[in-house]
């Protein structure tokens, strides 16, 4: 079912979004449910922001909606989690209207304030929007999210992001991911003094920009407002995701449309001048495909591991700095997955989840062994993008499932007697086809 709902929707999508406009559909989004959901971010506090696309048109935009996962650990403690749908615990009052076919999200946060990024695909914007944890002892975290100057949209329909300070049109169109990077103004890793970098990629352009986000929540002013301050051009037909070294800042990007007997990554150090150099490592010599997809560093900060297409593998590089400083990624293994894997991440020291939405399958890794430990299809259909969430012994993967219109809750502590199972689902199942 997965392989033949995406795969044709998928092959429309740029015919799509050119030719749909925002608003084909005048019924509104519901707020407590997630239908096409392509990205989440997980709050420390507890909090899963979940981006929905609205890929189907059916209704006149896609949201942001927000999970409460303290409650759901609750159920899921007390074994209820799974005898319902768990649509309770999408916070009605905290869902936001967005452009349809939106891409990625990534947040940043002290475990308080917070802000969030989202990419919209059909609009080529860039919406960032604030957050804030609140409640008193006793009665629970709330979260507060806002992407809006002054009052927000009346109560007959959800509210959406408008204003300078939330709102950003971009250079280029399709933007896809997002790499967030925090700025500290002071050693005391004050809130109120943060800022951020934000590199951004482009599904049908070569560049990557850097947005320079100020800090805090700035009053109206031209200054403090965010902005596109450089380009990076990889040469690449698209540049789909991005991932920055933890331990040297290079910026990696994977380019998802090559010619023949092509299939390069490139890199770059942002911090070396205004024009980095660029430097490319080409993989095809070595494992062949033509695209590559999901980037991610592991726990050491050296092994990278990169999505390969056609053939489908998930590839390790040893990215250790040679004698002049430059990475010198090595290619250390690969391991053969199922059809157009998508998305991966890091789980533990060598541990990587892979999601495919095509074939239905989560698949867990080892970058030490380079084995495949356990493959899934029956996890839920589609899923796409993953979070992690560890909070007081959890150790759990959520998963966006796009074709399921649910957010799936998967155990990933290896020590667990329901290791690679699902704890629970948040949202509307939509029937299959």
């Amino acid at each position: 079912m997965g392989r033949r709902l995406l795969s044709s929707v998928l092959a429309g999508l740029l015919a799509v979004l050119s030719a749909c406009a925002e608003g084909s559909s005048t019924e509104p989004p519901p707020a407590a449910e997630v239908p096409f959901p392509v990205g989440v971010a997980v709050h420390p506090a507890g909090f899963a922001l979940v981006v929905t696309s609205n890929f189907d048109m059916r209704y006149r935009s896609g949201t942001l909606q927000v999970i409460d996962v303290n409650r759901l650990a609750e159920r899921i403690e007390s074994g209820s989690a799974l005898d319902g749908d768990n649509r309770d615990l999408i916070i009605e009052d905290r869902a936001v209207a967005i452009p349809s076919f939106a891409a990625s999200i990534e947040l940043d946060s002290d475990g308080q304030a917070g802000l969030a990024a989202v990419t919209c695909r059909q609009t080529s914007q860039l919406l960032l929007f604030d957050l804030e944890v609140t409640g008193a002892a006793g009665d629970g975290p709330q979260i507060e999210v806002s992407c809006w100057a002054g009052e927000d949209a009346g109560s007959d329909q959800l509210p959406s992001c408008h204003g300078s300070r939330s709102v950003l049109e971009l250079p280029h169109d399709d933007p896809f991911d997002i790499l967030m990077q925090p700025q500290l103004a002071d050693e005391n890793d004050d809130w109120s003094a943060r800022s951020w970098s934000l590199w951004l990629s482009y599904l049908r352009s070569g560049q990557v920009t850097e947005i320079q986000v100020p800090e805090g929540r700035p009053q109206p002013d031209i200054e403090q407002l965010p902005q596109v301050v450089r380009e990076v051009d990889t040469g690449s037909q698209g540049v789909n995701e991005l991932a920055r070294s933890p331990l040297n800042g290079y910026i990696y990007a994977t380019s998802r449309f090559n010619t023949s007997q092509s299939n390069p990554i490139q890199f770059f150090d942002p911090d070396e001048a205004e024009h980095p150099a660029l430097h490319s490592l080409e993989l095809f010599r070595i494992l062949l495909g033509n695209e590559t997809r999901g980037i991610g560093f592991g726990p050491d900060g050296q092994t990278l591991g990169v999505i390969v297409r056609n053939p489908d593998l998930l590839a390790f590089l040893d990215t250790t700095p040679g004698s002049d400083g430059v990475p010198v990624n090595r290619v250390t293994g690969q391991v053969v997955l199922e059809d157009n894997p998508a998305h991966l991440e890091f789980v533990g020291e060598n541990m990587v989840l892979v999601s495919d939405p095509e074939s239905d399958t989560l698949a867990l890794v080892d970058s030490s062994s380079m084995r495949l430990v356990q493959m899934s299809d029956d996890i839920c259909r589609g899923p796409y993008d993953l979070d992690l969430w560890k909070k007081d012994g959890r150790h759990w993967a959520l998963v966006a499932c796009f074709e399921e219109d649910v957010v799936a809750v998967v155990d990933m502590d290896p020590d667990s007697e329901t290791f690679f199972q699902v704890l629970a689902k948040v949202g509307k199942a939509r029937e299959e086809r």
